[in-house]
C-alpha cells in the first residue's frame, strides 16, 4: 500500500491499519481539544485572558467584547473539528493518518502562517501563553503519533 493510499484511501472505513498506540494518541488527543475548543467557546473571555495572557483592553465601545465573540467562534470551529476528530475514532478509522496530518497543519499554522501575518509582540501578554509553551510538544508528538498511524502493525 502507497503513503497517499494510507494518508487518502479510496474508501473511508473502520479498517484501521496501523499502530494501536496511534490509535490512543488521537482518542487522547480529541479530548484534550475538546477540552480546549468547550474553553475557548463558554469562557466569559473565551480563555483570552484568564488562560491565553492576553491584555485587557481598554476602550469605548469596549474592545474586548469583539475579542471574546471571536475566542468563542474559534472555540466552536475547534469543537467542530473535534466532533469530526470523533466520527473517524468510531466509524472511519482508516482516516486516522488524515486526522493527524490535519492536525499537525493546525499546531503548525497558527505560528508560522497567522503568526507572520498578525504577529504580536510582548507587550500583549501578561505571561507566556499556553500554546507557546506547549506547541513543540503538541508537534512532537502528533509527528510520532503521524508515523505510527502509518506503520501496518499487527495487533
Amino acid at each position: 500500500m502507497q503513503l497517499i493510499d494510507k494518508i487518502l484511501p479510496s474508501e473511508a472505513n473502520n479498517n484501521y491499519l496501523g499502530n494501536r498506540i496511534a490509535l490512543f494518541g488521537l482518542i487522547f488527543t480529541t479530548c484534550l481539544m475538546t477540552w480546549r475548543s468547550f474553553v475557548h467557546l463558554l469562557y466569559q473571555d473565551g480563555g483570552l485572558n484568564s488562560v491565553g495572557n492576553i491584555i485587557i483592553f481598554d476602550g469605548i465601545p469596549d474592545p474586548n467584547q469583539v475579542i471574546y465573540m471571536l475566542g468563542s467562534i474559534w472555540g466552536l470551529q475547534q469543537l467542530i473539528f473535534c466532533l469530526v476528530n470523533i466520527v473517524v475514532l468510531f466509524r472511519y478509522r482508516n482516516l486516522i493518518p488524515l486526522m493527524y496530518i490535519l492536525w499537525l497543519l493546525e499546531w503548525l499554522a497558527r505560528p508560522l502562517l497567522v503568526g507572520l501575518l498578525h504577529p504580536l509582540g510582548e507587550q500583549y501578554f501578561t505571561d507566556t501563553t499556553p500554546g507557546i509553551v506547549g506547541a513543540p510538544f503538541a508537534v512532537g508528538f502528533l509527528i510520532l503519533m503521524l508515523i505510527l498511524s502509518l506503520k501496518t502493525s499487527k495487533y
